[in-house]
Formats: structure tokens, sequence, C-alpha cells
């Protein structure tokens, strides 16, 4: 899928420039989501025995065995092609969106006996696949190959007409280029995609690009015959080990921990995180920042990762659509450090409550499932929250592994289930339409009252806003540690948030505010993440108090502004 919508995406992104170049800046709030994504590409080694001709089919469904259409409507999963000078040489068959997908390579003489790297990438939608492969029409031995390709896909969905941007802000970790021939080395690209699903199967699409360290912010204008539709966002990442360049491209990865990036021989599901951030008109007139748990991977948990949180503040909430009588679950885990969770649906006044879920078990316990009554057609919330009762091992963690609702994001019909299969909703904890809060503390030294401090060493923060410049407004303590700032998916450095005494914004001699300007006029996206390093006190908290925009004299947006 990798290039065959590039033409019609340029044509859509004029499009998009061009109304907002008439229009001007289509914000005046904006909700900012993050989604957090693992690309879990399937790489498998094969040496040919002779020269001839390799053939690779790649066929796959969609979740749970849903067919997938013949030509891409819902879910894709693409194939790789590693030769043996570590290039990306996949043929253009293997991600041209048939099912199955099949193309050719020729094997010369001189790759007889040396090792290729054939495998999947995730495009859209977790697929079940299988990967075969013959040398001159016979098949290999230990072939084929079957797996399952697991993408990460945001849904959201928009509330009015306006622009819809995404920005794909960063790896974890430090990349750097150099002719020099390093140990190992690692040509990263990325894609973005917009795609709306609505009844008839209408698509729209932008991309952001290509290239590690890069970022696009591509714009698309939702109209309003569009406003309140279902959408999703799509990443889709491939490592390219390009030696071939004048000079050659070598990069390098350090400070990932535990070597943790895919690579030709390396895990055969080799993971690699990123961080996206979207944001959309909101009717609301005040923007809203978007907070992030903690992500842990474990193969036990839906999707390979779950998310943990021990504040008796925190709190999750997720939009689902369901088909008259439909349900929605969550997905949690069990563990000897777990407390409980109150459950609402629609609202969270005491009447909406539904259920009380304890996440307590004295040994772990995967996938365990909620499953609400039945509901009426159409739109709804579910939200999460932390009872703030200890359970029976003295903890109050609240483990999310993800919500199922019973029908996608296509709305319900006959004729979509006849297309797309009874499919199921996904919400992980990696995705964007899942809304997070940290914990909140009221504190008068705070601006307004009050600000959020959370010491997970993967926690993140987003925030949207429009104008030149923007400060950053914290708290310098004694267990702080250190947060990483990104603009647009640009590094802005470090800030250090410790202090063996507390700093709050107003200090008289060192403020805890950070100013960033020169940003140019129009949106940005702000992301505050935190560096992993912890402080001189061995804490890692990254604490926020506000954003203020413009810089020094504008508006203070509080650090915590949900209605719940």
């Amino acid at each position: 899928m990798r290039t065959r919508l590039l033409l019609s995406v340029a044509v859509a992104l004029l499009m998009a420039t061009a109304l907002l170049s008439l229009c001007g800046p289509a914000f005046g709030a904006a909700q900012t989501r993050i989604m957090y994504s693992w690309a879990n590409n399937d790489l498998y080694t094969w040496s040919p025995t002779t020269s001839g001709t390799l053939n690779i089919s790649l066929s796959w469904t969609g979740p749970g065995g849903v067919p997938a259409a013949p030509v891409f409507p819902q879910y894709e999963a693409d194939g790789l092609l590693f030769t043996p000078d570590y290039v990306d040489n996949t043929p253009a068959g293997l991600y041209a969106g048939t099912n199955p997908q099949t193309d050719t390579y020729t094997i010369r003489a001189a790759d007889v006996g040396q090792t290729f790297w054939i495998g999947v990438s995730p495009y859209v939608g977790d697929c079940p696949y299988t990967l075969s492969i013959t040398l001159n029409g016979i098949a290999q031995p230990g072939w084929p190959k079957t797996g399952n390709s697991y993408a990460c896909d945001s849904e959201v969905q928009t509330p009015v007409a306006g622009e819809f941007r995404t920005v794909f802000q960063h790896f974890p970790g430090t990349l750097t280029r150099t002719s020099v021939p390093p140990t190992s080395d690692l040509w990263g690209r990325w894609d973005g995609y917009l795609q709306e699903r609505q009844p008839g199967g209408v698509l729209h699409w932008f991309t952001g690009g290509y290239t590690v360290g890069d970022t696009w912010p591509g714009n698309y204008i939702v109209s309003p015959a569009e406003a309140g539709a279902w959408w999703k966002v799509v990443t889709q990442l491939w490592e390219t080990y390009d030696r071939s360049g004048t000079p050659p491209m070598y990069n390098t990865w350090t400070d990932i921990v535990n070597d943790d990036y895919p690579k030709p021989g390396g895990q055969p599901d080799s993971s690699m995180p990123m961080q996206a951030t979207y944001s959309f008109q909101t009717a609301d007139t005040n923007p809203k920042a978007n907070y992030q748990w903690a992500v842990v991977r474990s193969t036990s948990a839906s999707e390979r990762s779950y998310s943990g949180e021990p504040s008796t503040a925190a709190r999750i909430s997720a939009s689902f659509y369901t088909a008259t009588n439909g349900t929605i679950t969550w997905v949690y885990r069990k563990g000897s450090l777990g407390g409980s969770a109150d459950i609402y649906i629609d609202g969270t006044a005491a009447g909406n409550k539904v259920a009380g879920v304890s996440c307590y078990n004295a040994t772990t316990q995967w996938k365990q499932t909620w499953t609400s009554g039945a509901l009426a057609a159409g739109a709804h919330t579910i939200y999460i929250k932390n009872s703030g009762v200890a359970g029976a091992g003295g903890g109050t963690y609240v483990y999310h592994d993800n919500f199922q609702a019973s029908h996608d994001s296509v709305e319900a019909s006959a004729a979509n289930d006849a297309t797309y299969g009874a499919c199921r909703n996904f919400e992980n904890n990696m995705d964007g339409m899942t809304l997070y809060k940290w914990g909140v503390v009221a504190n008068a030294s705070a601006h307004g009252g009050t600000y959020a401090g959370e010491p997970s060493t993967v926690a993140l923060a987003a925030f949207t806003f429009s104008g030149d410049s923007i400060d950053l407004v914290y708290r310098r303590g004694s267990l702080g540690g250190s947060a990483k700032v990104y603009i647009d998916g640009i590094d802005k450095g470090t800030v250090n948030m410790y202090n063996a005494t507390t700093q709050w914004w107003n200090n008289a001699t060192s403020p805890a505010v950070t100013a960033y300007s020169g940003l140019g006029t129009g949106t940005h996206t702000i992301m505050v993440a935190n560096s992993g390093v912890a402080g001189t006190g061995g804490g890692t908290y990254v604490y926020i108090d506000a954003f203020r925009y413009p810089s020094g004299t504008g508006t203070y947006y509080e650090e915590w502004d949900y209605p719940w």
C-alpha cells in the first residue's frame, strides 16, 4: 500500500491547502489525541540453493477470521523482502492491495547460499496471514509461514467540520546518520494515512511521508457533510537497510533498550515504538490536552500491550459505535497490585454506573472481561474510573487491555455486514480514541490550583494550539525527572523537573516555565514525553501545570480539563 495512493493523496493535500488559504486557520479549539504504535514486522530467513525465480505470495484475513476483500477496503498486510546486502527490494506486487498479494524476484548465481529475509508488515487491522514461497515452482522446506500481523489503528469521530491534522512525533532513542559503517545500520520509513469509512465504503486519504526524523503535519478539511463521521487513522512502518546510496546512508540507533528495533535476523516479532498525535476542531472553546498512561508490552495481552496506572484519580474513556442490542466489552488484567474500577456508560453521574470490577488476583490473569448489557444503536461512551479502593495486596492499579464493541466504526447495516463481516472494534491502550487521565494533585501553589504528575518513563502528553509561541508550565520537585519536548515532531530539547525544593510557575528567581517561540503562524502540536532519565533525587516524575499561549502573555490552559 506504499505508493498507489500518493497521486490522489497529493491532490487531496493541495485541495486542503487551498481551502486553508481561503478559509484561514480552521481551529478555534482543538482536541488532541495520542496514538502509541508498535511496528510488529515478522521477518523469516531463507537461503536459496540455486538461481532462478522466487515467487512470494501473501494472503490474510481480518480479525476473528473475517474474510478480507480481494481489493483493500478494511484490512491489509504487506510483504517484505530484504536481500543479502540489507537492501529492501520488496517487489511492488507485495503491497499492491490485492488479496493475495504476489510477485517474483530473480535469484542470481551470486545469491545462492546467501541469507534473505522475507516477511510481513502490518498495514490495516490485525490480520492472520499465510506467507508462501516457491523457487522455480518448487515449494521450499519450512514454508509456508503463518502468523498474525498486528497493526495499531486509531479511530476518532470528528464532531464538527474543520481541519483534521496528524503529526508523527518521534521514536524513543537517538537516530544518527553517518557515512562511517556502524555495527548495525537501519533506515526507517513510516507512512501515515487517514481513512474515512461511511456506509457505501467512502474513503478519503492523506499521507505524511517517509524518512525517520522528519514530520508531516498533513491536513484534511472535514466537510460539513462529514462532520460526526468515524475516521480511522492508520500508521505503517517499513524498515530498509540501504547501503546503495552515494555515499552510503548508514543509520545507527543508540539508547534503544534491549536492542528493541526491527532488523533482519532479529526478533521474529520485532517492534519499534513511535508516537503519533492528531487533532481536529471541536465545538468546545477550550483546547484540550491529551495524556497517555504507561504502555507495557506483553505477548500475553491483547495486541501485545496493556496499560497500568496506580493513581486513584486515573480514568479512561472511549467512544464506540454499536448496532441495536449491541454490547461493549472491557478487557483488562488482574495482578497482585490490582485495585478496582468503576464502569460507567454514556455519562458519569451515579445513575450511569453499571458495574464495579476488581483488578486484583494473587497471580496474574490476562484478558479478563466484563461485558455490558444490550445497548441502543448509535454512538456511546464508556468510562473506567479508579475506585480508589486498594485490593487485597494493598495496590490500587487499574490495568487496561482494550475495548471490544460489537461492531466496527463502519455504521452497522446488513449491506456492510455482508461486506465487512460482523467485525469488532478494538480500542486498544495504544490507540488515539481511548482517552486517559494522569493523577491530578490539588495544590494552591499550582496555577489554577491543580497540576498533573506521572512517574511512568513512557508517559506522554500532547496539546494542539494556534500561534507562533507557547509556554510549558510545570513544577520542579525532589522526585522530578526530565521531559523531552517535541513540537510538530521536532526535538526541542529536555526540560529538567528536579529541584531539591519545590518550585512553581511564579517562583521569583527560577520560574518553572519554558518558552518556545518562532514556531510560525498556524496550528502546532507540542508533545511532552518522559525522558526516562531519573533526576538527582532518583525520581522520574514529569509534572505539567498548564500550557500558555502566546508565550508570556497568553491564556493559561490548565493541565486537566476533561469534564469528569
